[in-house]
Order: C-alpha cells, then sequence, then structure tokens
C-alpha cells in the first residue's frame, strides 16, 4: 500500500495560487476533508518544496496566471521530477482558450470561479487513476 505525503492515509496537496483569499479558503476546505496542504502564493517557493521531497505530494492544484511562473512552466517542472504527479490546473480564463499544449500533461483544466467542491471531485478523480 501506498503511503501517501507524510502519513499513512493522508492525502498531501501542494497549492499553488497568488490570490490568497482563494487559497486560504481552498486550504481550509481541504484541510477540514481531511487533507494535508502545503499551500504557497509563489510557483519558485513552491517547487522548492516540491523539488525538496516530491514524493511527499499526493496531487498538486495550480494556478495558471501567476506572477513568478506561469502554470504551465510549473507544470513542466512539476511533471521534470515526477512525471506521475497528477496536476490539476486552475484558471480565470475558459480552459479552452488556454494554449494549446501548454497543459496537455495536466489531469484537469478547471475555470474559475468554480465551486471548491468541484476542485474536490478533480483532485479523488486524479488520485483513482
Amino acid at each position: 500500500m501506498k503511503k501517501q505525503g507524510n502519513e499513512i492515509g493522508m492525502t498531501t496537496l501542494l497549492m499553488i495560487d497568488d490570490e490568497e483569499l482563494f487559497l486560504k479558503s481552498m486550504s481550509r476546505y481541504f484541510e477540514r476533508k481531511g487533507y494535508r496542504v502545503v499551500a504557497e502564493r509563489l510557483a519558485e517557493k513552491a517547487l522548492a518544496c516540491f523539488q525538496a521531497e516530491p514524493e511527499a505530494f499526493d496531487a498538486v492544484i495550480l494556478d495558471h496566471d501567476m506572477p513568478d511562473l506561469s502554470g504551465a512552466e510549473c507544470l513542466r517542472r512539476i511533471l521534470a521530477l515526477r512525471p506521475e504527479t497528477p496536476v490539476i490546473v486552475m484558471s480565470g480564463y475558459p480552459p479552452e482558450t488556454l494554449p494549446p499544449g501548454d497543459y496537455a500533461r495536466a489531469r484537469a483544466l478547471l475555470g474559475k470561479p468554480m465551486d471548491l467542491a468541484d476542485v474536490e471531485r478533480a483532485v479523488q478523480a486524479c488520485l483513482k487513476r
């Protein structure tokens, strides 16, 4: 049986979004549901966490539009470190308007605003693969 996150049975998510209020509400939602959450506003800082211990994260939820690094570049770097990592990308733009190919390897693309239950369903679907 796979050890998830830092504790047996606990799913660990890395959340990357520069919108502090959204990141806090999403983190609280998932923590209340029993997930362990590492939340970062800066993509470079989140990547440093992931690089230090890529196996610690069961899934990554990241924003498309961030000030320090594009979501597409962040996705590329995550998958270069651990190709099987489930990554969910969120965007304030309709997913079909994002550059073709940038997110071909993402497990899910979600448009903002979204219901946090939709994000949780996407996480659960990614983890079942």
